[in-house]
């Protein structure tokens, strides 16, 4: 076994050793758990349609049969001389361990976070080390293990992360209170560029907002098109882009990625004076184009997220989904399972329930009980809605999450689209600009697909996701981008859902040339395979 190879062994074994002092209710640690469907799907259960039950509760895998220990016989005094024992060399107390110490047990399955399977062929070699698959989404596993079989994965090569170990929060990253602290701070700094607009209230109540920037902000309705530049004189709405942040709690680079985005825009916004290259192509996108940003989608998850408690310092809970209690929904021994809240990126209403997505109320991919039954999904919704007028003002949008390092683009939920779901020059459009985002996005790094073929064959691909409801409902060129984990590309030595706050810089600033290549495109996308005449 190699240097690297041992040292990701000691790390998941000290990971197992960990798991004896969690305490305080954070994580319930409970026997293996038997897979609900297909041990080598990623998504584990395909809904039957129609049906809104919960399936029952886990059970704990059956185990063999074992004798119970026999416990060592008291002595009896019965009066009788017996042998002293021979004397024998010291023993080696150093390689020994203390009466009261307590060793982790080698055949202890615990959960872990198992980074990188997209394929059945991976799903494969998990199962096949012996781990057990309780539970997943586009990129990663959860899965039952001991410490010896989280080492054989390691040394295949997937990121392996004992969920038995929280994370601490780390000060620097974006949260939903930094960021209305930023909002209203620009509003008040750039009055004529920066607006921000109520759209909806979250299940516990806080302000979901949008955040309009563009030139002339009072105005930007209506602005003079390229043709308005000759002698015709001849208006249009400006084109509009829409970035959604934080659809997972558990995401927080996407916060960090609205953070980054409100302060590209708004400092580089440049009138007059010496205005460097970037800053004038910045202005111009800003003075022809309207820029909405919701910040933060899923604020309650957020912050039940960071709120966890451990040895008196905070920790996070790796929680995805909204705060939205579920009636009927229980504990069960999985620890990946939360019987609170929906999956908000399983909520949306484009062929919602048909495949894929977990029907389950305790899974962390919960669909909900109905299409938009989260009143965050409604609120972006009706916002989105109300942009289409005599047509659909927004062009182009990114729903943003991490951490796979991947462009995505429709459909979601199935691998084979129909008639008169998707034209070929709007596929075309697609995988064209979807590739020219991946080529700019952290310098070609990442990779263009349609998410879709993430999902690994035979496995149901996941419905009721954001972009497939902009694309298939209001005709919205829309794209997710999974932000990845900066230069050095998904780093496995820690949580990738939690990076260090020293990254944050690389993690967001890798997207800008992605981003301004996208509102370039915002006018016309049909321009990126020559077409613009025919459709703009």
């Amino acid at each position: 076994m190699s240097q690297e190879s041992r040292s990701r062994g000691r790390r998941v074994l000290a990971a197992s050793a960990v798991l004896a002092a969690v305490v305080g209710g954070y994580m319930t640690v409970g026997p293996a758990v038997a897979d609900l469907c297909d041990t080598e799907a990623l998504l584990l259960c395909e809904e039957d349609a129609g049906t809104d039950q919960a399936l029952p509760d886990l059970i704990p895998e059956e185990q063999d049969d074992e004798p119970e220990p026999i416990k060592d016989e008291e002595p009896v005094d019965d009066g009788s001389e017996r042998p002293l024992p021979e004397e024998s060399a010291p023993e080696d107390t150093a390689s020994v361990p203390a009466a009261d110490e307590e060793t982790p047990d080698p055949d202890l399955k615990t959960e872990y976070f198992v980074y990188g399977p997209t394929s059945r062929a991976d799903v494969g070699r998990v199962t096949a080390a012996g781990a057990t698959i309780t539970g997943g989404d586009l990129g990663y596993l959860t899965v039952m293990a001991t410490a010896t079989q989280a080492e054989q994965l390691a040394d295949l090569g997937f990121g392996v992360r004992s969920r038995a170990v929280p994370d601490e929060v780390e000060p620097g990253h974006a949260t939903y209170e930094s960021l209305m602290a930023q909002v209203n701070n620009l509003v008040r700094t750039y009055p004529n560029l920066v607006r921000k607009q109520l759209i909806g209230k979250s299940h516990e109540k806080r302000n979901l907002i949008a955040v309009k920037i563009t030139g002339d902000v009072a105005k930007s309705d209506v602005a003079k098109s390229d043709v308005a530049k000759s002698d015709v004189a001849k208006s249009r709405p400006k084109p509009e882009v829409l970035f959604v942040h934080h659809q997972h709690a558990r995401e927080v680079v996407t916060l960090d990625m609205a953070r980054y985005l409100l302060d590209l825009f708004t400092r580089n916004y440049c009138k007059g004076g010496r205005c460097t290259d970037e800053q004038k192509t910045i202005t111009r996108l800003l003075d022809t184009r309207v820029v909405w940003i919701v910040p933060d989608l899923n604020p309650d998850g957020g912050v039940w997220d960071r709120s966890g408690m451990l040895d008196g310092k905070p920790v996070y809970r790796e929680s995805r989904k909204n705060r939205q209690p579920n009636t009927g929904a229980r504990s069960t021994l999985n620890p990946s399972d939360d019987p609170v809240g929906t999956d908000l990126n399983r909520n949306w209403g484009y062929q919602w329930n048909t495949t894929g997505s977990d029907i389950r109320k305790e899974s962390e991919t919960y669909r909900g009980p109905a299409a938009f039954s989260a009143p965050e999904t409604r609120a972006a919704r009706d916002f989105v809605a109300r942009r289409n007028k005599d047509r659909q003002r927004i062009t182009m949008a990114v729903d943003w999450h991490s951490f796979l390092s991947a462009v995505l683009s429709p459909y979601g939920y199935t691998k084979n689209e129909r008639d008169g779901q998707m034209t070929l020059d709007q596929r075309q459009v697609f995988d064209r600009l979807g590739q020219q985002l991946a080529d700019r996005y952290s310098a070609g790094k990442v990779s263009y697909r349609r998410a879709s073929s993430l999902v690994p064959e035979g496995s149901p691909p996941p419905a009721g996701g954001m972009i497939d409801w902009l694309w298939g409902n209001q005709k919205i060129f829309a794209f997710a981008l999974e932000m990845g984990a900066g230069k050095s590309g998904v780093v496995k030595e820690h949580n990738p859902f939690y990076p260090p706050a020293s990254m944050i810089e690389d993690i967001t600033a890798e997207n800008k040339a992605a981003v301004l290549h996208l509102l370039e495109q915002a006018d016309c996308p049909y321009r990126v395979i020559g077409k613009e005449r025919s459709f703009c």
